[in-house]
């Protein structure tokens, strides 16, 4: 009878895990990965051995942007089946999405290295370089991916944005534009394009790429930004303005876009209002040193020369290329001169004083 009574708590054991399994493989069909993690959970509380099922939760957790989570279980289903390349995938990509680049780059070159023709492991390995400004190594991994896979548009999108860093402009506009024949509604490739095409003074094609970018995506905030680079090149500084805000509408986190809203007042002669949008765009990222430089070179416009001084500092320790010394001269300069010249009129209100104090006893001796 009791063995009768345990089997029985077995069989609904069984069948509650069986039921959560279900469950989340459902939910994660649905793509309601919060609903899914939930019940891989729970079944995995007695089956933590069901690798599927931890790859499957590492999925859900991925998408949710639990990277952490995610890896944890990518790595458990790596180390029980060290063959599943695709569980050292997505695991080096939570690393990536992490910002654990070298940790990334050493799984993905695993990977390339048992698996020739892994094309996502090339094109993410050069990801990895990319945002560790190694550009030349993003262009060779990104050029094995292409020659693997010619028609994959991450490919060229990717060898274009280290062009495009590395300063070769029109080896960028190239690889934007093999991207969007791949793909003719690929947005981020028209706004590379335009970049590119920005950086090789063709403002008037630039702005075809960056509107086309706007018609594509209405809320994608560097298309404005690229117009209004584009018109203020052009002198055209209302336009410029009126591009630069719809691109903080939509990103008030963006410290460029207030810092290209500031130059435009800096160059109007706005000097208040530059420093106000170079400020709020130090807050956002103290360690733009562009910003400091031209809020310092507002200050000293506005004769507020203690403030100055500080942000020139600032700007050259942030970014020692940037040659504050003569502005700093000038300061010392305009301060010595201004105290020089304060120091004359104080002497020369005391004579006046003095004139004043003689020529009043003498009239009173007269009148005597």
């Amino acid at each position: 009878m009791l063995f009768f009574t345990c089997f029985c708590c077995i069989q609904q054991k069984e069948l509650a895990a069986a039921t959560n399994f279900q469950k989340a493989y459902q939910f994660h069909e649905l793509e309601q990965d919060d609903s899914a993690i939930y019940y891989y959970t729970l079944y995995l509380q007695t089956n933590d051995q069901d690798y599927s099922a931890h790859f499957n939760r590492g999925l859900s957790y991925y998408y949710v942007g639990d990277y952490r989570k995610a890896k944890a279980d990518f790595q458990a289903v790596y180390l029980n089946s060290p063959e599943d390349y695709e569980a050292l995938y997505y695991k080096a990509y939570c690393d990536y999405e992490l910002g654990n680049y070298d940790q990334a780059i050493d799984d993905f070159q695993t990977i390339r290295e048992t698996n020739p023709d892994y094309t996502s492991a090339y094109i993410t390995e050069g990801v990895c370089y990319y945002q560790k400004r190694n550009y030349s190594k993003t262009i060779e991994l990104e050029s094995s991916a292409i020659a693997l896979e010619p028609d994959n548009k991450l490919g060229y999108y990717n060898r274009g944005l280290a062009y495009l860093d590395q300063g070769d402009a029109r080896l960028a506009e190239a690889d934007f534009s093999k991207a969007i024949a791949i793909v003719p509604t690929y947005v981020k490739a028209f706004w590379g394009r335009g970049d590119a095409l920005y950086d090789q003074g063709k403002y008037v094609d630039a702005m075809k790429d960056y509107k086309t970018c706007i018609q594509l995506d209405p809320l994608l905030a560097d298309g404005y930004n690229g117009l209004g680079r584009c018109y203020y090149k052009q002198n055209n500084y209302e336009l410029a303005l009126k591009n630069y805000q719809l691109a903080i509408q939509i990103d008030s986190f963006e410290n460029l876009f207030f810092s290209n809203v500031a130059l435009v007042h800096y160059d109007r002669k706005e000097y208040e209002k530059a420093i106000d949008y170079y400020s709020q765009s130090i807050l956002l990222d103290d360690r733009d040193a562009d910003s400091y430089y031209y809020r310092a070179l507002s200050y000293k416009a506005l004769k507020k020369f203690d403030l100055a001084t500080k942000d020139f500092e600032r700007a050259h320790i942030i970014d020692p290329s940037i040659k504050v010394s003569k502005e700093l001269e000038d300061i010392k300069m305009n301060t010595f001169f201004n105290k020089q010249l304060f120091y004359i009129l104080l002497i020369a209100l005391f004579a006046l004083i003095a004139i004043l104090i003689v020529g009043i006893s003498l009239a009173k001796r007269r009148n005597s």
